[in-house]
């Protein structure tokens, strides 16, 4: 899955449409076990946006309570 993203990104010429924007230059800064972390440019500002790419059992969700 996160290979797949991460194509997406690219062949989306490195920006993804979100709720509240576009999301522009996008560049892997991250990677773990169930996510990849980006940064890149909402509305001229830095932003940093975590993408979970698995998400599949109790012990992923406990990971990511503790993570917020």
């Amino acid at each position: 899955m996160k290979e797949r993203f991460s194509k997406y990104i690219k062949s989306s010429n490195n920006e993804i449409h979100v709720s509240i924007g576009i999301i522009e230059k996008l560049k892997q800064i991250g990677e773990g076990g169930n996510s990849i972390v980006y940064s890149g440019l909402l509305n001229h500002k830095d932003v940093a946006i975590k993408v979970f790419t698995e998400f599949n059992d109790k012990k992923n969700l406990r990971g990511l309570k503790q993570s917020i």
